[in-house]
């Protein structure tokens, strides 16, 4: 089987040939001014446009957009926006009926009522992106390196295409999608060395030990 993976928070030209070389198959960069992964809209731009000659997808990631901020993301052309905050099914549907975008909507998951609140979303957005609820005080929807119950999600099905994040690693990834029954990961902490900075090798080693590959 063919597991989609994406890798998340990449910031310059050296790490998309890294990650297409390496077999990923989205990139993922991140609009959130918080986030030390954080690159700004031009910036994006030009990575959108250096990956193009590759098989990767391109994926904006956000928080709470206004209208105008996804018309902008809009004229990027990236292939997916992906929403971490709570913006609702109505908001998704205007992001279809208005621009080229597919959407990733993010749901943060600590209880199977996170689980069952997802299920508006599923006959609208592309793909439901199940990451781990934020500790009380931290800042940042995603990208904290910490996993929750995989468990829960197993024999859940969607409408939509699922991808799982949170704590997963080359060690365990393997593990989560089958306790979690769902085969697309995305990964961001755990393949930095220092927070926001990515290494080339363990991108590798999460991309070989995802798809399976010793």
């Amino acid at each position: 089987m063919t597991h989609l993976i994406k890798i998340c928070g990449i910031k310059t030209p050296e790490f998309v040939d890294i990650c297409a070389q390496a077999g990923a198959d989205f990139v993922g960069f991140v609009s959130i001014a918080k986030s030390p992964r954080h690159i700004d809209l031009p910036t994006i731009g030009k990575l959108i446009e250096y990956a193009k000659p590759t098989k990767l997808e391109r994926v904006v990631l956000t928080l709470n957009p206004s209208y105008d901020e996804m018309w902008e993301i809009n004229k990027l052309g990236a292939d997916y926006i992906q929403l971490h905050g709570d913006e609702t099914p109505l908001f998704c549907q205007d992001i279809k009926a208005t621009s080229n975008l597919k959407i990733i909507k993010a749901v943060s998951i600590e209880t199977m009522d996170d689980i069952d609140a997802a299920r508006q979303f599923e006959n609208i957005v592309d793909i439901l992106l199940f990451d781990t609820k934020p500790m009380a005080g931290e800042e940042l929807p995603g990208g904290n390196g910490q996993p929750f119950n995989w468990n829960l999600l197993n024999d859940q099905k969607f409408n939509c295409q699922t991808m799982l994040a949170g704590g997963l690693n080359a060690g365990n990834v393997q593990l989560a999608m089958q306790q979690s029954g769902i085969d697309n990961v995305d990964i961001s902490s755990a393949v930095e060395i220092s927070r926001g900075v990515k290494d080339k090798a363990l991108i590798k080693a999460f991309i070989q030990s995802a798809k399976g590959n010793k």
